[in-house]
Formats: structure tokens, sequence, C-alpha cells
């Protein structure tokens, strides 16, 4: 089990409340997933628009829905990258997985974490660099996919994919971090 979810909703929070910096949107075209459970198409979506590739307009929900159900996405939705990736091409996007669970493999004599990462005050500073370094990046969360483009010292900062209903706050970032078991990103050109 996730251990960030016993901590509840408290750690979401609707609208920035800190203080972030965070890239221009203006070029980002909201994406809405509508009903659908297209959160992961929803990122990657957004990941792309960063990257300056062309990408379908679906602000409107009805628009979401046609274009995975033409993409032939799992209408279940998807909870990890793992199985994501197996059905979307993101091949300017890169990966990195920080806990062997992310594989979908996972024995006794494997270690737990990416040795190039690390624990979780290693992933946290991780994710704060890309962020430092002009990435964005993608990560399952809380049964969630989410696009994060900034942090402060209580947590990161993600955009919707409801439309235009603005950012989320995501606190207690140590456990964020424990929380997260792997990530999507792409150098922002925008």
């Amino acid at each position: 089990m996730n251990p960030y979810r016993q901590l509840g909703k408290q750690t979401w929070a609707k609208g920035a409340q800190g203080t972030y910096d965070y890239p221009d949107l203006t070029r980002i075209r909201a994406v809405h997933q509508g009903k659908t459970k297209g959160c992961g198409l929803a990122v990657v979506l957004y990941l792309q628009q960063f990257d300056g590739q062309d990408t379908p307009d679906v602000s409107d929900p009805r628009d979401f829905e046609a274009l995975y159900t033409r993409m032939g996405l799992d209408p279940e939705g998807y909870n990890s990258f793992a199985q994501l990736l197996e059905d979307v091409e993101t091949p300017r996007l890169r990966y990195m997985w920080f806990r062997r669970s992310a594989l979908g493999r996972k024995t006794r004599s494997m270690p737990e974490f990416n040795a190039d990462v690390g624990p979780p005050e290693r992933i946290l500073a991780f994710l704060r660099n890309l962020l430092d370094t002009g990435h964005v990046f993608a990560v399952p969360f809380n049964g969630h996919f989410c696009v994060f483009v900034g942090y402060n010292q209580d947590g990161f900062l993600a955009l919707g994919s409801y439309g235009d209903k603005g950012f989320h706050e995501i606190k207690e970032t140590l456990l964020f971090a424990d929380a997260v078991p792997d990530c999507l990103y792409v150098k922002r050109r925008v």
C-alpha cells in the first residue's frame, strides 16, 4: 500500500497557497480528461507540449474521450508507467524508476531503490533538481498521474488534468518522495 495514502486528503490542496516559481504556461493548452480514467494520457500530452510537440486540443472532455478511445487505451486506466508506456509512444520523454516495484519485478535479493537515485531523501533531491534544471516531470501519485511544474519548502505544484482548474499543491515532500515509484520527464522548451 502507498504509505502516502494514509495521510489522507489534507495533503492535496486546490489552488496554490505558497510562492512557487513555475514555467510560462501560456503556450500550454489545458487537458481535460473528463470522466475517463485517462490521467496517464493527460500527463503524456502535457509533457509533449512542454517538449514543443504539437498535440491534439483536448481541452473539452469529449475530445479527450474520443482521442483516448481512438488510441485504444485501457478504459480502466493505468496504475503504472510500465503499463502506460506499453500502449503510448513517448520517444522523446525520459523515464526514471526509483523503486524496483515500478519495474514490475522484485525479489528479496534485489535492492528496493535504484542505486543511481537512492532512498526518499535522494528521490526528493532528484525531483527538485529536475525542476531546477528546467525539466517538468510526471509521477503516479495517490492513484493519479500528475505533472509537476514547481516546488517550495512545503511541497510540489501540480497541473490539473481537468481543464483550466488551476494548480494543486502536494504537501509533505519527503513522504511524497517515499510514495513515488518512478517518473517521466522532459526538458522544457517553452
